[in-house]
């Protein structure tokens, strides 16, 4: 399995007992933009603690920029007058901390991925959107869970054709365990696939839905299950069933998936 480190996604800063500002600004997408605006941050002792840049695509795009201000001599003001002297920066204005060393980004809204809206929910909320349904609901929930997993599939499937303008088996479905990864489902990885039977083993480490789930020693995937199911029923063109075979939960390193033709 392939090294990973998890990313830092959060929109609020928050360096206890320092200083900070934020400076957004909208420039021009060329070589060099970044490294000189650094540059100078660097020769006014300003600490850069994250940055967030959207769109990279297009001639112009936003750049927000989060930093330490506690050893910096000048204003804020002052340094929007420095930035103001770069040629390649159209529009720029600061963003003021809540208070002392707490800052949010409250500019890019909403978040994205492949053009569309995405919500980021913590593990302590699919733990209870996921789990109620489950406890309250028994198999139904569990039945429920699959279901809405298969649509979630099959809607994964045409957002990938469509972002690609490709068909091709072999490309969306290394694209997919990808976009797994990416998105924090998990680590996948493809085992064994046969296109002339139509059917494969699909293996996940740190699945999230199985991560959270409150069950011992069987399987726990429902959702997920679901969506590898309805995926890879687009993407073999027949209805495609989908059986966990290893779960965390039952002590497994990693979760495993068999799909076959219903």
């Amino acid at each position: 399995m392939r090294t990973h480190l998890p990313i830092y996604l959060d929109r609020v800063i928050f360096e206890k007992d320092r200083e900070v500002s934020g400076f957004l600004f909208r420039a021009e997408n060329r070589i060099g933009v970044i490294s000189q605006v650094a540059d100078l941050f660097y020769e006014e002792n300003l600490r850069i603690i994250h940055m967030t840049l959207s769109p990279v695509h297009q001639k112009y795009g936003w750049f927000l920029v989060y930093v330490d201000v506690t050893e910096c001599q000048k204003t804020s003001e002052e340094i929007v007058e420095k930035l103001k002297k770069f040629d390649f920066i159209q529009e720029i204005k600061t963003i003021k901390p809540i208070e002392k060393g707490l800052i949010a980004d409250s500019f890019f809204f909403p978040p994205t991925t492949n053009n569309e809206w995405v919500v980021i929910f913590r593990s302590s909320v699919l733990d209870g959107l996921f789990n109620i349904l489950r406890e309250r609901l028994k198999e139904a929930g569990n039945r429920q869970l699959y279901l809405e997993g298969y649509k979630v599939g099959i809607d994964a499937f045409d957002s990938y054709v469509r972002l690609l303008g490709e068909t091709d088996k072999e490309l969306l479905i290394r694209f997919g365990v990808e976009i797994l990864i990416s998105n924090g489902w998990g680590v996948g990885e493809v085992t064994e696939v046969s296109f002339e039977k139509a059917e494969g083993t699909f293996r996940v480490y740190n699945l999230f839905e199985c991560q959270i789930a409150k069950v011992e020693n069987k399987c726990a995937s429902q959702f997920f299950r679901g969506a590898l199911a309805g995926f890879c029923s687009k993407l073999f063109n027949r209805p495609m069933k989908c059986i966990e075979t290893k779960c965390i939960r039952k002590g497994d390193n990693y979760c495993e998936f068999h799909i076959s033709p219903k």
